[in-house]
């Protein structure tokens, strides 16, 4: 499969689909250290990224020390409000809370989709999400095979659009 990297400009986000009275939302999923939290701050403080679209931002990384802390620094550094759902059940409230925005980008824990204990734990926060696009975050750096074997992995998630990370790492 090829690996192509869509930027979700303001433009091309199509707001008609099947839920149009709650936000789009786009989660971002990948290995852990991909570069999932960083990717999402970069996408909401980015001026035009959304354009003039409202962002908030929903944590479901409660697992990785610090990240809860690491989102909300950013959030308040971006001006977009932020939601944790500490549980799986806490999702549709934590969405239900940023019914005010347009556009949520959801932090996903790193999985590997290898393992039937993280495909079981993908599989059911995208179900709850139910998610207008799911973005595979990898690494630039990633061996391509491997590349290619967390896509297919992803792909079989339900994964829409990969974004190629740590680009700076390679200046």
């Amino acid at each position: 499969p090829e690996l192509t990297g869509i930027n979700p400009l303001a433009a091309e986000l199509d707001l008609r689909r099947k839920y149009p009275r709650r936000p789009y939302i786009i989660a971002l999923v990948g290995p852990t250290g991909a570069g999932k939290t960083t990717t999402i701050a970069k996408l909401a403080g980015h001026p035009e990224i959304f354009g003039k679209k409202v962002v908030g931002l929903l944590s479901l990384d409660t697992y990785r020390i610090g990240a809860i802390e690491q989102l909300q620094t950013y959030a308040e550094l971006a001006h977009v409000p932020l939601e944790v759902a500490y549980e799986p059940a806490e999702t549709r409230s934590a969405l239900r809370r940023l019914g005010n925005v347009e556009v949520v980008l959801v932090d996903t824990p790193g999985r590997g989709p290898s393992s039937a204990g993280d495909r079981e734990q993908i599989d059911r926060s995208l179900s709850l999400l139910e998610p207008d696009e799911v973005h595979v975050t990898m690494p630039v750096g990633l061996q391509r095979e491997l590349a290619v074997g967390v896509m297919t992995q992803y792909r079989e998630r339900g994964a829409t659009h990969a974004i190629l990370t740590k680009l700076d790492e390679f200046d």
